[in-house]
């Protein structure tokens, strides 16, 4: 061999060690579809909201299957499985829709509601999340069942819904929605509501827009409309979807919108006294670059925000239908941020994308989800290309996996995993960490059989598990709502920074990810910091210095009131108990410095062992490896040992 290909392998081996990386290929064991294991045969859905609704900790899914229809809301508990059954799995999804009453109408005798498009969020700041949804419909002649208005619906924290009163989000005539996002525009501690809409009718010759909508927050799960006076009304355009985050990183939300093929979308810029800017032109945001297949227009069905590239800011995902790959054809990529050096615009990049399917096809490209497949600290994608149109006989409708690689280049491993031919023309897709242990998990949408209902699959995580990680909840301090929805979670791990937002609603036709986030460490043993920048104008970021890896950790801020309540008791606390898999730790003041927590059993031998972060207040551990029984937790402070017992079931 010759010296310079000793130099290149050198070079190879040097980014993977630097990088913090374990080289691993990828094959079929990477996922394993347990969707029937879990409780999902064969059921039905169109669209995904992820999200806890009984406050257990683990993420619950609402379903939506199909528009303009009632009772097509469903809602599955995430719950212990029965340990007779056998089942890789030890958690469950169980029907929990008709005890959760949220096909409810406010006309009684009306036997469900139409809910096209949703959203899950704790709107009047009671600690559990609530629900609004709102409907859908393409022209005037669909429009049937007007009494089935938009409607807010309180949860009383263990998934039971109940109707408000007629909301002022439901007294706009023929609201034509196809997204509803939760934020809080002017940072003073309670949601507001973004609502994306369609057109008034649009078979009409031209079609006539309708404007969006933006609904203040009042706390307690009424609204007021500001749309005039926010200037979100100024501008009318048939939507597909929107997402909220803060793309200029001045710490206020902004609203990016996917257009339907008429338009080419806005990037509402948050000016922080109440009202938006639309400033798509000024920063190259846009989905009509160029034509699509054959010149036609493309259609953005989403813009999914993530900082995938590590450096700060949000970039976008835009998700295009129509697309081509023929020369000077744009389809689904990538709009990169420029930073603050470059004023915050986007540049459009088709190339970092590289799907294997042919040339010829029509790319129907309905949605897409990042997602740290192997949890080596980079953001990968899931994109879902379905049946558009209906009539498309190339046979290319699949979910493509596409790996990021060093250079921040997304690599086709669809192959490899042995998924190209399972999971067909796909419609929608989220991440859920169903099982809490540090890797994310895929919920997928399918189409097995062209023109039949679509279905839902569960792909656990396998490969993810062998890096290390840390899983993120965050519990708002005073003047943030409670869900801290806009929150920014920065994680510091080997020189390199993750960046994660909490949002509550996003994309085509809506859908939501777990408040519980998961951040990939590679090889990393330890983390620098996190800091938690929270949407408040008066509340400081929180930072925590040298928090344990490989579990879930809480971050909260306004520590002093925390510290006041645990000093009325001062003693060490485990919940749940008894537990099932998981404990948390509520540590009183005099634990807060420690650097260790083991776990005895009732002989006084050691089972398990934790190092614990100056500052947490509470630290979430795994003890699904120990068997059933009784245990003691010890932990040495400031003021001596301290010790609880829990069961373990």
């Amino acid at each position: 061999m010759n010296r310079g290909y000793f130099l290149l392998l050198a070079c190879i081996v040097a980014s993977l060690i630097t990088s913090g990386v374990t080289a691993q290929g990828q094959d079929e064991n990477w996922f394993d579809d347990i969707t029937e294991s879990v409780g999902f045969d064969s059921v039905p859905a169109w669209r995904l909201y992820v999200s806890d609704v009984n406050g257990d900790e683990y993420p619950d899914l609402m379903i939506i299957n199909g528009i303009n229809k009632r009772n097509q809301l469903s809602l599955w508990l995430n719950l212990p499985a029965d340990p007779e059954l056998g089942t890789k799995s030890d958690r469950i999804f169980v029907d929990f829709t008709e005890e959760s009453g949220i096909n409810a109408n406010h006309n009684p005798e009306i036997d469900g509601r139409v809910a096209d498009v949703g959203a899950l969020a704790d709107i009047d700041n009671d600690g559990d999340v609530d629900l609004v949804t709102a409907r859908f419909y393409y022209n005037k002649a669909d429009y049937t069942m007007p009494e089935d208005e938009a409607v807010v619906m309180l949860n009383d924290g263990e998934g039971h819904f109940t109707l408000m009163p007629v909301s002022e989000i439901a007294t706009f005539d023929k609201m034509n929605a196809t997204n509803t996002a939760f934020l809080d525009y002017n940072l003073d501690g309670k949601l507001d509501l973004y609502i994306g809409t369609f057109s008034f009718d649009h078979t009409s010759v031209p079609s006539i827009y309708m404007p969006d909508y933006l609904f203040q927050g009042n706390g307690d799960g009424t609204f007021t409309d500001v749309s005039a006076a926010s200037n979100i009304s100024s501008i009318a355009q048939p939507l597909y979807g929107s997402n909220i985050c803060d793309w200029n990183n001045d710490g206020w939300p902004d609203i990016i919108t996917a257009p339907y093929c008429r338009t080419s979308g806005s990037l509402w810029k948050n000016n922080g006294d109440g009202t938006f800017t639309d400033v798509a032109k000024e920063v190259n945001y846009s989905s009509q670059h160029r034509g699509g297949d054959n010149g036609q227009a493309l259609c953005q069905w989403e813009a999914m925000p993530a900082d995938f590239d590590n450096d700060g800011d949000m970039d976008i995902l835009q998700v295009l239908v129509h697309g081509g790959y023929g020369l000077g054809e744009d389809r689904t990529g990538l709009a990169i941020n420029g930073g603050a050096e470059n004023n915050y615009e986007l540049t459009w990049s088709l190339t970092r994308i590289k799907r294997s399917a042919p040339s010829t096809a029509h790319i129907g490209d309905m949605s897409g989800s990042w997602i740290d497949f192997d949890n080596d600290g980079l953001l990968d994608l899931v994109i879902n290309q379905s049946q558009y149109p209906q009539a498309n006989q190339a046979g290319t409708e699949r979910a493509y996996f596409l790996k990021q690689n060093a250079s921040n280049r997304f690599d086709d491993i669809t192959a490899s995993l042995g998924l190209s031919d399972s999971l067909l023309a796909p419609g929608a897709s989220e991440v859920i960490d169903f099982d809490l242990d540090g890797d994310d998990d895929l919920l997928i949408v399918v189409n097995t059989n062209k023109n039949q209902n679509n279905i839902i699959r569960l792909l656990e995580n396998n490969i993810g598990n062998q890096n290390n990680w840390v899983g993120v909840r965050l519990k708002a301090p005073e003047n943030v709502n409670r869900n801290a929805i806009g929150a920014r979670i920065m994680v510091t791990a080997g020189g390199v920074t993750q960046t994660q937002e909490l949002t509550a609603g996003h994309g085509h036709f809506g859908g939501q990810q777990p408040l519980i986030r998961n951040f990939g460490l590679g090889t990393n043993e330890t983390i620098e910091r996190i800091v938690v920048r929270w949407p408040s104008l008066s509340v400081e970021p929180t930072i925590i210095e040298n928090p344990p890896i490989n579990q879930i950790i809480t971050i909260e801020g306004n520590v002093s009131s925390v510290e006041e309540e645990l000093e009325s008791t001062s003693q060490l606390v485990v919940t749940p108990n008894p537990a099932n898999g998981r404990i948390t730790l509520h540590l009183p003041v005099a634990l807060r410095h420690t650097g260790s927590a083991t776990i005895v059993d009732l002989l006084g031998k050691q089972v398990q062992s934790y190092s614990i972060a100056t500052g947490l207040s509470s630290v979430d551990i795994s003890v699904k490896d120990l068997t059933p029984g009784r245990y003691i937790v010890r932990i040495e402070g400031e003021d001596g040992m301290q010790s609880c017992s829990f069961i373990l079931q």
